[in-house]
């Protein structure tokens, strides 16, 4: 359904095809540590994305095929009980946590110049999380810091746009705490501060309501839950 005069979608568009392969690798030992790698490999033909085109002298975007694409990357995950592997008959963990996802997202085989080589949108190179676990008979706190790498909104890469529909969007980072007390196997209470630090940061355009332009991600906020399981 298109409500927006400056919208179009593309009267010849075709269905996309494609193919992913993964391979990885995962172990642990006892509660000490685990870990998992793995490698993978995307594959589109006929990715759909937005083109920018002038239709009656009017600039439109359009919903249509741009070009082929092939993701490539890594995921990693490690986990370590830092107190278990200095005593195995530890009643404390303080579990350090590392999550990382790199992406390599090229277009290729296009018909537009302005797409041909380019990054696909949308799909940060690098993406991070890791931080510590601290738990203790009933009750847990974890910090983690998140980081987010720069991505583009569109398959031209443009850096910035005068409606600021489209361009790119920065790398920013933040940081969590949270919280956790088990009353018994019915109740428990969660807390936590999302965004200690307050960052200012934006994580999508909008073509549309509530845009155009930029839309903010939510500031420094504080959450209490009350759990309850029957």
């Amino acid at each position: 359904r298109i409500v927006n005069p400056s919208f179009e979608v593309d009267s010849n568009i075709q269905d996309e095809s494609g193919y992913t392969v993964d391979l990885g690798v995962r172990g642990r030992n006892s509660n000490k540590y685990r870990y998992e790698l793995t490698g993978f490999y995307l594959k589109y033909n006929n990715r759909i994305g937005n083109n920018l085109i002038t239709s009656n002298g009017v600039p439109k975007r359009q919903r249509t095929n741009i070009a082929d694409s092939r993701t490539f990357g890594i995921e990693a995950l490690f986990e370590m009980d830092l107190l278990a592997c200095l005593n195995k008959e530890s009643k404390t963990g303080l579990v350090y946590f590392v999550n990382m996802a790199y992406n390599n997202a090229r277009y290729f085989n296009s018909k537009e110049t302005a797409f041909e080589n380019k990054k696909v949108e949308l799909v940060p190179a690098l993406l991070l999380k890791t931080g510590l676990t601290y738990k203790r008979e009933k009750w847990s706190v974890t910090a983690q810091h998140s980081y987010t790498g720069s991505q583009f909104t569109d398959a031209t890469n443009a850096i910035e746009t005068d409606d600021a529909v489209h361009g790119i969007v920065p790398a920013y980072f933040i940081q969590d705490i949270s919280g956790k007390y088990k009353f018994n196997k019915h109740f428990e209470v969660e807390t936590g501060v999302n965004n200690i630090a307050n960052n200012a940061y934006f994580t999508r355009r909008a073509a549309g309501y509530p845009g155009p332009g930029i839309i903010p991600s939510d500031g420094r906020s504080i959450y209490l839950t009350l759990v309850g399981k029957f």
